[in-house]
Order: structure tokens, then sequence, then C-alpha cells
């Protein structure tokens, strides 16, 4: 068994420039600061030599900081962004026979959005979950020909468009490997 934990620190800054009809460079400010704070942990588990078990999942505290949400006379028409969000995934594997020396995988995903302030503007990306769940199996067909079959089911639901973006997909896909 083994578990990790991390944490990442990621920081951006947007630049904007302008150049007017005339083409000529009118100069850029900087309008936007992005910063995240990723907590993960992952907990790997291999009870039998051809069985495996992992389970992980994140929370990312996503932020958006704009000098136009803090300039006179907007009054909170373009508000900074709080776009957090977890994800959580698990996924096992089970080598069948020597014919299958790639594991059998179930992946399971879901992911959700949320967001604190919409009194004022658009909460671009808020309350948005994400579900999917996806089975592969591989078969070695001889010593330089493997070949791997994969269904996916996905769906996804959207408050903030009004249900207008919500979705329910499937992926069928099968791929052949050659090797030399």
């Amino acid at each position: 068994m083994s578990l990790v934990t991390r944490y990442d620190f990621q920081y951006s800054t947007v630049g904007t420039w302008s150049i007017p009809n005339g083409g000529t460079q009118a100069g850029g400010v900087q309008s936007a600061n992005l910063t995240n704070h990723i907590l993960s942990e992952d907990v790997n588990w291999t009870p039998l030599a051809c069985l495996y078990l992992q389970v992980g999942g994140s929370y990312v505290i996503n932020s958006l900081d704009t000098p136009v949400a803090g300039s006179a006379g907007i009054n909170n028409l373009v508000p900074n962004a709080q776009n957090n969000y977890w994800t959580l995934d698990a996924s096992a594997g089970y080598e069948i026979n020597e014919k299958n020396p790639s594991p059998g995988a179930i992946l399971l995903l879901q992911r959700g959005r949320f967001h604190g302030q919409c009194g004022f503007g658009m909460p671009y990306g808020a309350d948005e979950v994400e579900n999917s769940v996806t089975a592969t199996l591989t078969r070695q067909v001889s010593k330089a020909v493997q070949v791997s079959l994969k269904y996916g089911f996905y769906r996804n639901r959207d408050q903030t468009s009004g249900g207008q973006d919500n979705y329910d997909a499937q992926l069928v896909y099968l791929s052949t490997t050659f090797g030399f």
C-alpha cells in the first residue's frame, strides 16, 4: 500500500495588449492574476499480484483577480472569480491471464465545480458536475500485436446554463498496437 499527499501552487499573470485600428501598438496592462492551491491524495493498494486498486482526489482553490473588480464606478459588475472545485477518482485492474498482461481497468471520476459569489456578473463555470465511467480490456494477440477495447460513459450537468449544456455521451474505442 502507498499513500501520496501532494500540494501544488500555481500562479499566473494575464497581460492584455491593444492594437488600435491604425496598427500602432498602444501598450499593455496586467489584466488578471490567477492563483491555484491544489491539495491531492492518492491511495494505491495491490492486495494480489494480479489486482490493483487506486483511489484519489483533489481539492483546488482557484481564484482569478482583476484590477477592474476594484475600479471606481464598476460596482462589482466584474467580480473577482472564485472557481474552487474538487475531483474524486477510483480505478481497479485485474490481470485475467498471461494473454491479458495489461490489466483490465475501470475508472470512475466525479468532478464538481461551485461558485460562491454570483450576485453580480456572470458566474462562469459555476455549479457544474461531471461524471465518467470507463472500462478497458487489453489482450496480447502475439508477441508483436496487442489489442485494446475501451468503453466509456460520460455525464455532465451544468446548472449555470439552465441545463442547456447538459449531456450524456458514450465512447467505444478499439486500438491495435504493433511492436517491432
